[in-house]
């Protein structure tokens, strides 16, 4: 697993980490208050694979009800992971997510963003796939958050 860390200038704002899990079966990723396991489920043949994701804090564990796919997983502050997900076998649509690792809850992007740049005030993440799209994330709690219903739940 390969770890970068990125601090900004006054490093108040964010921390990221790109983190490429499943070199191995199962990969655990472990933080102060939370550790996401990332287990193979399948591969694409052009050799991205599939993921199945438990995010376990104390007290609770939750399986995300899609698939994780294993290009970049940004971890912002700790707080916030930026996913590449698909509801595969379902559908071979790929968009991007944020995920609040405190409160469980996520936000689903319209899209999927391969260029995601981090700045002192603000994450951009581009798409030049069909049309060109730009979202800029420059708050996170203004931001849409739903409740993550795990893959057991009704």
């Amino acid at each position: 697993m390969t770890i970068k860390d990125c601090r900004t200038k006054d490093s108040s704002y964010m921390l990221k980490k790109h983190i490429k899990v499943c070199y191995f079966e199962v990969e655990r990723v472990t933080f102060e208050n939370y550790t996401m396991d990332f287990t193979k489920i399948d591969e694409f043949p052009h050799g991205d694979f599939l993921l199945d994701c438990v995010i376990v804090k104390p007290n609770c564990k939750k399986k995300l009800p899609v698939k994780v796919i294993d290009r970049d997983i940004v971890f912002i502050n700790y707080n916030y992971v930026i996913l590449e997900i698909t509801d595969y076998p379902h559908s071979r649509l790929v968009r991007h997510v944020v995920i609040n690792l405190n409160t469980l809850q996520w936000v689903k992007l319209d899209d999927w963003y391969p260029k995601i740049s981090i700045y002192d005030t603000k994450i951009v993440l581009e798409t030049e796939y069909g049309e060109y799209k730009k979202v800029c994330i420059t708050d996170f709690q203004n931001l849409k958050w739903e409740n993550i219903k795990d893959e057991n739940q009704d």
